[in-house]
């Protein structure tokens, strides 16, 4: 059975594409709180700290030591469409979060 051929330069382009794309923090903590919910509750700590004027970038930081880097990317990779980590630009490239 013959391999079906990947073009490399459209999914690298896709997703540079997608690393430009804007992720919300609360769509972010919903999708790890799906992933981990033993953490659930740290992850809404975060969540009201981001509501209470927290920078976003901040939280993400915080989400990220919470869970593993490697999760978060799960998370990005199911909540932007052409976003696969194994294609990004830089391993430490992800979307935007706001």
């Amino acid at each position: 059975m013959a391999r079906k051929m990947v073009d490399m330069p459209e999914m690298r382009h896709q997703c540079s594409l997608a690393v430009k794309r804007e992720v919300p923090i609360p769509d972010l903590v919903a999708k790890l709180k799906e992933t981990r919910p033993d953490k659930a509750a740290e992850l809404d700590g975060y969540l009201g700290k981001y509501q209470g004027g927290m920078p976003a970038t901040a939280v993400y930081t915080m989400c990220k030591m919470l869970v593993g880097c490697e999760t978060c990317k799960d998370a990005f990779e199911n909540l932007v469409p052409g976003y696969t980590r194994s294609w990004a630009p830089s391993p430490h490239e992800h979307p935007i979060v706001v």
